[in-house]
């Protein structure tokens, strides 16, 4: 591999944060919306407490709803700025900020001995195509379900409001899946972390790990606090969950 460009390694680091800030809002929105269907399913008080001031919950669902989807889009449409097909392309044609060397010098910046920097190094790997191939094809597969179910809900109702017709809306939204949406912002944090941990740990991307990564934290914290909130404003006296 080539000699690193650092600016080109600052720029793919600056790219991947955008793309976590983005899978982390669109998590936080997709669950907090369906938080308030969950709880009001499970809660009879929930559901009296919700329908004294049902405009009001109905526009924050309805925002949360449109933020889910429009973010969906940013990460997915190719158009977008800044999004996963740019980041990938980034990541495939400057390969060399994954290699060791590029590593070593990152890894000798902080406070580790030299030992402890090459026993990093040793244990490091460098990303082939072949890898990127794959990360693509995975990718690729959580796409055509974007581009086959929600782009076209994104552009026809949420982001330019095409459609009008009754019958239109609900072909749209019944298209949808609540559990299909949640496997892919699943799969969208695993993706950034297993993109981080190459970058700043030399680790081998494997999609098959249990995912321990940011997406899942967002959603198990944004799931406690909706829940918390409804509980308590609704009356619900059962425990509330630990933080």
């Amino acid at each position: 591999m080539s000699e690193p460009d650092r600016t080109t390694e600052a720029a793919f680091a600056a790219e991947l944060e955008v793309f976590r800030n983005e899978v982390e809002a669109a998590t936080q929105f997709f669950h907090a919306e369906r938080m308030f269907h969950v709880m009001a399913a499970k809660h009879k008080q929930v559901l009296e407490f919700l329908n004294r001031t049902p405009m009001f919950w109905n526009t924050c669902t309805g925002a949360l709803q449109t933020a889910t989807i429009i973010a969906l889009g940013r990460i997915f449409d190719k158009t977008s700025p800044h999004n996963l097909n740019a980041l990938l392309k980034m990541a495939r044609n400057n390969r060399e900020i994954f290699s060791k060397e590029a590593l070593e010098s990152r890894k000798k910046l902080l406070p580790i001995t030299p030992a402890d920097v090459a026993e990093f190094i040793r244990n490091s790997y460098e990303p082939t195509l072949e890898d990127f191939d794959y990360i693509d094809a995975r990718v690729d597969e959580r796409r055509k379900i974007y581009e086959a179910k929600y782009r076209k809900l994104r552009h026809k109702w949420f982001a330019h409001r095409e459609v009008s017709w009754p019958k239109e809306i609900a072909e749209l939204f019944g298209a949808t899946n609540i559990e299909e949406l949640n496997q892919i912002f699943q799969f969208l944090g695993l993706l950034h972390e297993q993109l981080w941990q190459l970058l700043v740990n030399g680790r081998e991307p494997n999609f098959k790990a249990p995912f321990s990564g940011m997406p899942g934290d967002v959603a198990e914290h944004i799931i406690q606090e909706a829940e918390r909130f409804l509980k308590t404003a609704s009356g619900v006296t059962e425990p509330l969950p630990l933080n």
